[in-house]
């Protein structure tokens, strides 16, 4: 048997495609309309169809001289037309395809914001946070399939650039934080100097295809954003008089 698309038949004969009949699928099937072609293969003399052929197939005729049983002989001939379900023959995208995309999306690395903002002090708290999109769409096409793979953020990785801290390096974080007087990451740092921070975001995606979904895509993917300086200087207190 050959199964020979719509419009790959119509250029060949017609010199376009024409307009491709519709056919109706079930979610998560793909029905496309098809010629379907066969060739007969030698059997012996009589042998009745399969029952799926219907009752007007004729029995086998005897197989020409020289071809053996088994053999296919003849050339092709158009035997149906009509939508065939071939969702065996070309799935869905499974999640683990839909992965190797994800990993290929051009997502970006975020910035963020810290107060204070000018020159950070040991011993006072830093604030950090961004406000850049944490979610990302985006439509590709696998195999013929109109995938829509959505983004998000899953967790927020805060490089302070403090090695020294007793608590760790990095903030971790499920939220992007926000500005004073709303923090909710934050840092102190001990020791006076220059340090470089950065965001390192880990994301997690969703995707469609064609209507369905939206399923999870195993996996994620990490990105960093830009390095900025923080300036930390330590304050010393003055005596002041007060009447002076």
């Amino acid at each position: 048997y050959s199964l020979v698309p719509y419009c790959v038949k119509n250029d060949a004969e017609l010199g376009s495609c024409e307009t491709v009949p519709t056919c109706d699928a079930a979610a998560g099937q793909l029905n496309l309309y098809y010629y379907i072609y066969r060739q007969r293969v030698a059997q012996p003399a009589g042998t009745l169809p399969p029952p799926e052929y219907g009752p007007n197939e004729p029995p086998a005729p005897p197989p020409p001289p020289g071809v053996a049983i088994g053999q296919p002989w003849g050339g092709m001939e158009l035997w149906l037309q009509g939508c065939v379900e071939v969702s065996a023959l070309d799935p869905p995208p499974s999640p683990e395809e839909v992965f190797t995309y994800f990993q290929a999306l051009p997502i970006p690395g975020l910035g963020f914001g810290y107060q204070p903002p000018d020159l950070g002090l040991v011993n006072l708290p830093e604030i950090f946070f961004t406000t850049e999109p944490t979610t990302g769409t985006y439509p590709v096409d696998i195999r013929g399939y109109s995938v829509t793979i959505t983004t998000s953020v899953d967790q927020f990785i805060w490089h302070t650039g403090d090695t020294a801290s007793p608590e760790g390096e990095a903030v971790i974080s499920a939220d992007p934080g926000a500005p004073y007087p709303n923090q909710t990451v934050t840092h102190t740092y001990l020791q006076r100097g220059t340090y470089g921070a950065s965001l390192e975001t880990v994301w997690t995606a969703t995707y469609t295809y064609d209507g369905n979904g939206p399923y999870a895509v195993p996996g994620s993917v990490t990105t960093i954003g830009p390095t900025q300086t923080i300036n930390v200087v330590e304050a010393h207190p003055v005596l002041t008089d007060p009447y002076d």
